[in-house]
């Protein structure tokens, strides 16, 4: 139970081991401090959605007439959905944290996982977009990225639902955008919508932070953020003006993956 790396003087025979201990026990304590913060995060995040949710389906159980019923049935299930987004999303997080790409990663075309992301945003939000503009700008040549394929289609879904939930009544226009800058794939995804004052931007990045009073977990943005950490990157805000636009850079290629080509 003592991580307490180890400070004594040693033989000089042994300073190799005892460094390599050291970095382990070091790294061991990052992990466990790692799980229990998200273990709090979790238990402060979810308590009040389950209390609820039971309060609900304690409504429905108590409900006089079938009309009553059936209304509280629907808020029921509404509130369940946000749980379960929420508790997602939160797994989300702490994969996104904990995600090793060079051990776990893979070659993929950014392309095509742009193109497909969007799709599934298209299908999950059919009746949200059917006034909105969706528009997607992708380069005509394969954008090769090395990762986890699964995580930076979750980064991109995220952005893509927060513009939408979170652009307000004037949102008209969502346009996804992917060019290659030197060792960079450089994806933007830009609004019309209410956008977020400059002054926001680092809580809006911030875990569970919000901006605004609306829905939503507070995670989707960082999400973001750790994944393209991961994957050598960056995540930031430019005005776009009305609206915002988040700018998702990733690196193109696997360095050593460069170098075996070369060799």
């Amino acid at each position: 139970s003592d991580l307490t790396p180890i400070q004594r003087a040693v033989p000089i025979e042994a300073e190799g081991i005892v460094g390599t201990l050291n970095s382990l026990l070091e790294r061991v304590s990052r992990r466990i401090s790692s799980k229990d913060e998200f273990i709090s995060n979790a238990a402060h995040q979810l308590r009040n959605p389950i209390a609820g949710v039971l309060a609900l389906a304690e409504a429905v159980q108590n409900a006089h007439t079938p009309k009553a019923t059936s209304q509280r049935s629907k808020e029921l299930v509404l509130a369940a959905r946000d749980e379960a987004h929420l508790a997602n999303q939160l797994m989300s997080f702490e994969r996104a944290r904990g995600s090793d790409t060079d051990r776990t990663g893979q070659e993929f075309d950014l392309i095509d996982l742009a193109h497909d992301t969007v799709q599934r945003f298209r299908q999950q939000h059919t009746h949200a977009l059917s006034e909105i503009e969706l528009a997607v700008h992708l380069p005509d040549t394969p954008v090769i990225v090395f990762g986890d394929k699964l995580m930076l289609e979750e980064a991109l879904l995220n952005i893509l639902t927060n513009a939408l939930v979170h652009g307000g009544s004037n949102l008209s226009k969502i346009a996804v955008k992917l060019v290659l800058r030197q060792r960079d794939a450089v994806l933007t995804i830009s609004d019309d919508g209410a956008g977020i004052a400059p002054d926001q931007h680092e809580r809006a990045m911030s875990r569970f932070g919000q901006t605004n009073a609306g829905p939503g977990s507070g995670l989707g943005l960082p999400i973001a953020v750790r994944v393209a950490q991961n994957h050598g990157g960056s995540l930031s805000f430019a005005d776009y003006y009305p609206g915002l636009s988040v700018i998702l850079t990733v690196q193109s290629y696997r360095r050593d993956h460069q170098q075996d080509q070369a060799i």
